[in-house]
C-alpha cells in the first residue's frame, strides 16, 4: 500500500507530507482547494507525462516521493529483479521523481535511477487509478481476458496451464521444422563445411590449458641464456666459489666450526650453533636445487621452433572458432549437433511435420474449449457487472463483453499461448445509444463506477494493493452515494483505497479522513493537508452536508453518520 506521499513545489503545494493508512482513505475539501494537485502528484509517480506548469512559480524544480509497503501477493518482485532493484527492509519500495524547469526528469526507485518507462511499468503493479483517463487498467484491452480468466477460476486456469505447455511444445516443433526447411537447400554444402571445420579442430588434438603451458615454456626457453647465467652465478656464490671469492657455504662453514668450539661456555651459544648449522644445510639444499634446475633446462633450437609452430596452429583456430581453447571445443560440440541434425534432416522433417499436425489439432481443440468456457463465464460476469452498475446509479447503462475473432490468414496464425480470443469491453450509458469501447467514454465518473463495479466483484482476488478513485461521485447523490461508499468500504477490507469525494455519504465511511485546504500565508496562497480526528471529521462532514453554514442539526446528523458507519464497520 501507499504508506507515505511527500510533495514539494507542485502548484500551490510548498511542502506536504501525507501518512496514509490501510483501509479507506478519504480526501475532501472545497473545489479548487488542491485535491487534483495531489492526484497529479501521484500520476507523476505513476510515470505520467510531466507538465512544467505544475512546478510552483519561482521554483526551479518539483519533487514527489512515495513510499510503498508491498504485500507478499503482489507480483512486482520478478519485475524488480529484471531491473536489478532490491526491496528495502520489510518489503518497502521508495519511488521518487524530480522535474525541472528545463524539462529534465530524474526518476528513482530505492535510490536507483530508472527510466520513466520503468517507473511507469513497476508502479502499475502497485497503484490503479480511476477517474481520469490515466492508468485505467480497464482501458487496456490486453487486461480484459485476464479479468474473465480470473472470474473463471480454477476451471479456466487449469485449461490455460495445459494450453501454455502445449503451445510451447508446438512453437518448438515449428522452430525446428522451419530451421530444417531453411537448411535443406544448403544441406550438402553445410555438411561439407562442418566436416572440414571438425577435421581442422580435431586434427589439432587440443587440450585445455595447453596454450598457456606453451607460452610459459616459450618464455623460459627464450630467456634460457640469461637464466643459466644467473643460476651459475648463484651456484658459485652460494656453494663452489670461483677461486677469487669464497662461497657463502664456505664462509658459513667456518663460522659454524668456530662457534662449535665455544658452545660449552654458554647454553645460548649451543642454540646459536644449531641455528647456523640449519642455515648451512638449508643453503646446501638450495645449491643442489639450483644445479639440478640448471642441468635439466638444456634444449635444442628445434624445441622453440616446435613451440612456435604449435602456438601458430592454436592461434589460427582461435581466430576462426573461439577466443579460448574451451570455446573452440564447445564450438566443435555444437558443430557435431548441427551435423547430426543435417544428416537426419529428412527423417526429422517428416517426423516434425507429423508432430506439428497432431499438436496443432490438439491445440485448436483446447483453444475452442477455453473460448467456450470464457464466453460462458463472460456472460455471468457481464450480468454481475450490470447488477453492480444498477446499484451504483447506472441502471440504464448496459455493460457488454464482446468476443471478436482474431484477424488471421488461417487457424495456425491466430493461436497464441492465451488462446485465440480477442475481448472488448463496451458500455452503452443510455438506452438507444450504441455501445462504445470504454476508452471512448468521456465521463470520468462513469468510468470510475464501472471500475468500482469490477473491483468490487474481484476485491478478494485483485493483486494491485492500492486503488485510487477520483470523480467517482460525479452525478450521484442520496441512496446511490451510500451504495458507492459501501462498495468502496467493502473493497478497502482487501486493498487500500484512496478516494477523492464531495459526498458526505462516502466521506463518513473513512478509516482515515484528510481535508485539503487552501490558505493564505505571508501573502502567498498554499495548499495544506490535514488528517482529521473524530471531532474534526464531524465538522467537515457537517460542512459537506450544509455548506459553509453549519448548524447543531447538521453537526448531529454528521455525528450520527460517522457513528453509524463506525458501528457498521465494527459489527
Amino acid at each position: 500500500m501507499l504508506r507515505q506521499l511527500s510533495i514539494s513545489n507542485i502548484a500551490l503545494i510548498d511542502n506536504l507530507n501525507m501518512e496514509l493508512g490501510s483501509g479507506l482513505n478519504i480526501l475532501t475539501g472545497e473545489t479548487g482547494a488542491g485535491k487534483s494537485i495531489i492526484i497529479d502528484a501521484i500520476n507523476l509517480i505513476l510515470g505520467e507525462r510531466a507538465n512544467r506548469d505544475l512546478i510552483t512559480t519561482d521554483k526551479k524544480f518539483a519533487y514527489v516521493e512515495a513510499i510503498f509497503d508491498v504485500p507478499g501477493d503482489c507480483p512486482v518482485g520478478k519485475l524488480l529483479d529484471r531491473y536489478g532493484i532490491s526491496f528495502e527492509q520489510d518489503n518497502t519500495l521508495i519511488f521518487s521523481r524530480e522535474i525541472t524547469q528545463s524539462g529534465k526528469n530524474t526518476c528513482r526507485i530505492n535510490g536507483r535511477a530508472v527510466t520513466l518507462s520503468a517507473l511507469k511499468e513497476i508502479s502499475g503493479y502497485l497503484i490503479d487509478i480511476h477517474g481520469q483517463h490515466h492508468h485505467h487498467t480497464l482501458l487496456d484491452e490486453s487486461n480484459n481476458l485476464s479479468l474473465i480468466d480470473l472470474f473463471g477460476g480454477l476451471k479456466i486456469n487449469s485449461i490455460k496451464i495445459k494450453l501454455e505447455a502445449l503451445y510451447k511444445k508446438w512453437k518448438d516443433i515449428l522452430l525446428n521444422l522451419n530451421r530444417i526447411k531453411k537448411d535443406e537447400s544448403n544441406r550438402e554444402r553445410n555438411i561439407d563445411l562442418i566436416n572440414y571445420q571438425l577435421k581442422e579442430i580435431y586434427d589439432a588434438h587440443l587440450t585445455i590449458g595447453e596454450d598457456k603451458q606453451l607460452l610459459a615454456k616459450k618464455n623460459l626457453l627464450s630467456n634460457l641464456e640469461k637464466i643459466k647465467n644467473v643460476l651459475e652465478d648463484a651456484y658459485v656464490g652460494i656453494y663452489s666459489g670461483d677461486g677469487y671469492t669464497t662461497s657463502v657455504i664456505d664462509i658459513l662453514g667456518n663460522i659454524k666450526n668456530n662457534i662449535s668450539e665455544i658452545t660449552s661456555y654458554n647454553p645460548q651459544l649451543e642454540k646459536l650453533h644449531e641455528d647456523i648449522e640449519n642455515i648451512f644445510y638449508f643453503l646446501e639444499d638450495i645449491a643442489l636445487n639450483i644445479r639440478q634446475f640448471k642441468e635439466n633446462i638444456d634444449f635444442s633450437p628445434r624445441d622453440l621452433e616446435e613451440i612456435d609452430m604449435r602456438l601458430d596452429t592454436i592461434n589460427k583456430l582461435k581466430r576462426k572458432y573461439g577466443r579460448e581453447i574451451e570455446d573452440i571445443l564447445d564450438f566443435a560440440k555444437s558443430l557435431e549437433k548441427q551435423l547430426k541434425a543435417l544428416t537426419e534432416s529428412k527423417e526429422s522433417m517428416e517426423k516434425y511435420e507429423q508432430d506439428r499436425r497432431l499438436v496443432q489439432q490438439e491445440l485448436l481443440s483446447l483453444c475452442k474449449k477455453l473460448s467456450g468456457i470464457r464466453k460462458e463465464r463472460a456472460k455471468q460476469l457481464e450480468k454481475r457487472i450490470n447488477e453492480e452498475l444498477r446499484q451504483l446509479g447506472m441502471a440504464k447503462a448496459k455493460f457488454i463483453i464482446s468476443f471478436n475473432e482474431q484477424p488471421a490468414h488461417n487457424e495456425e496464425t491466430k493461436i497464441t499461448a492465451n488462446g485465440f480470443d480477442n475481448v472488448e469491453f463496451l458500455l452503452a450509458p443510455n438506452p438507444g445509444h450504441p455501445p462504445k469501447p470504454l476508452a471512448k467514454i468521456i465521463s470520468g465518473g462513469e468510468l470510475s463506477r464501472v471500475m468500482l463495479a469490477i473491483k468490487n466483484i474481484f476485491a478478494s482476488s485483485d493483486n494491485i494493493p492500492t486503488l485510487i478513485f477520483d470523480e467517482i461521485d460525479t452525478g450521484i447523490s442520496g441512496a446511490t452515494a451510500e451504495i458507492v461508499g459501501q462498495k468502496l468500504s467493502s473493497i478497502s477490507k482487501f486493498r487500500q483505497v484512496i478516494c477523492v469525494t464531495h459526498l458526505p455519504q462516502i466521506a463518513c465511511l473513512a478509516n482515515h479522513h484528510f481535508v485539503i485546504e487552501k490558505k493564505v500565508i505571508d501573502n502567498r496562497t498554499i495548499t495544506q493537508v490535514k488528517l482529521l480526528d473524530y471531532h474534526e471529521r464531524i465538522k467537515e462532514i457537517a460542512k459537506m452536508i450544509s455548506g459553509t453554514k453549519v448548524t447543531e442539526l447538521t453537526m448531529d446528523h454528521a455525528r450520527q453518520m460517522i457513528d453509524r458507519c463506525s458501528g457498521s464497520a465494527n459489527g
